[in-house]
């Protein structure tokens, strides 16, 4: 072979071949608006109790614990007399009753409570807040909806210590005190019973970060006033408060609460071989969830039938927690001076991020 033939074969071995070139794929730009909106939607849906078996995460050690979840239903009637008002108030107590409803602030009301059926059933010894919602729908006949109401939604909790008269009576000066603190709050929010026919689900929150970590002790023998006073001295979680006012077609409104609670029992009990601890999550990123969370606690979500579709929903995972809210600085300035919203979620499937 001669030296011109061989010349073009080592040229061909020589030749490298072209590497494929990268293609990086950025994600759209996102305008500041829909990066808060963003960081609302995350932190509030990973405290929703809804859909979720395992704890939130924490950047401490809370120690082995078994998680439960609870449910409760209650239907209520507003009044059948004029000038007498219906009250709920919902609040994490150490014992089963989360919700509480009254009448009237003018007669001494009797307090009705409603109970959570796993934690009545198996009593810890100890139990802590983890997650809580409250979900209000209008199940009126549509033709018969009218009417008002009022919603207060706030991280802080009420003084019960002088609240009742007798062991299970409100003194009136406390449900007054209730009324004109709904009536005057900035965060209050009214809707329309119309508004509420679908539904609407708000978020608790913790309160403060030793109240929402502490370990209580759990009985169903303590009386309603001392579970509630134990309750709001924790500051484990916000309290909600609702007034709907006296309509001549008395409209009946259905209350679900859902809740998450770390529970502990004796060693010899067959629920303490479930215990396990908290998942951990980054220094701050839990913080700044409860952060938002708490900013953002009296805003309501509209409730669809996706919600209540939990196979339909889309997993997410946990991991993305911290980056879906590095950037919530500004979170807390945009919502200081901002006036209660409503936050139109649409068909869009709740974010399970445990």
């Amino acid at each position: 072979m001669t030296k011109s033939q061989q010349t073009p074969m080592k040229k061909k071995q020589l030749k490298r071949t072209k590497k494929p070139k990268r293609v990086v794929r950025r994600r759209p730009a996102q305008a500041n608006n829909q990066m808060v909106n963003a960081n609302i939607n995350t932190a509030k849906r990973y405290m929703d109790p809804e859909g979720k078996v395992e704890a939130p995460a924490s950047t401490s050690s809370l120690g082995n614990f078994t998680t439960l979840n609870n449910i409760l239903r209650q239907l209520l009637v507003t009044s059948s007399t004029p000038g007498t008002d219906l009250y709920v108030c919902v609040q994490w107590t150490p014992t089963s009753n989360r919700l509480f409803y009254w009448t009237g602030i003018t007669g001494t009301p009797f307090i009705g409570n409603v109970n959570l059926g796993n934690l009545a059933a198996n009593v810890p010894t100890t139990s802590k807040p983890l997650r809580l919602s409250v979900t209000i729908r209008n199940t009126s006949v549509f033709t018969s909806t009218e009417g008002s109401v009022r919603v207060l939604c706030m991280p802080q909790n009420l003084d019960w210590t002088a609240s009742f008269a007798t062991s299970n009576t409100l003194t009136n000066a406390f449900c007054a005190s209730v009324d004109a603190m709904i009536e005057s709050n900035n965060k209050t929010v009214t809707f329309t019973a119309m508004e509420l026919h679908n539904g609407k689900k708000w978020i608790f929150a913790p309160v403060s970060n030793v109240g929402y970590h502490a370990w209580y002790e759990q009985s169903e023998g303590f009386s309603l006033q001392n579970a509630l006073v134990q309750g709001a001295q924790g500051d484990a979680l916000t309290t909600f408060l609702v007034k709907i006012p006296y309509v001549a077609n008395r409209n009946a409104y259905d209350f679900t609460v859902r809740s998450q609670d770390g529970a502990r029992y004796p060693a010899n009990s067959v629920l303490a071989n479930t215990a396990k601890s908290a998942t951990r999550s980054p220094p701050g990123a839990i913080e700044r969830i409860h952060s938002v969370a708490s900013d953002t606690a009296h805003i309501a979500e509209d409730v669809g039938h996706v919600f209540s579709s939990i196979g339909n929903a889309i997993p997410q995972v946990a991991g993305g927690i911290y980056n879906a809210i590095r950037s919530a600085q500004g979170v807390r300035s945009l919502f200081s001076s901002a006036a209660p919203i409503v936050e139109e979620i649409g068909e869009a499937a709740p974010l399970m991020l445990l």
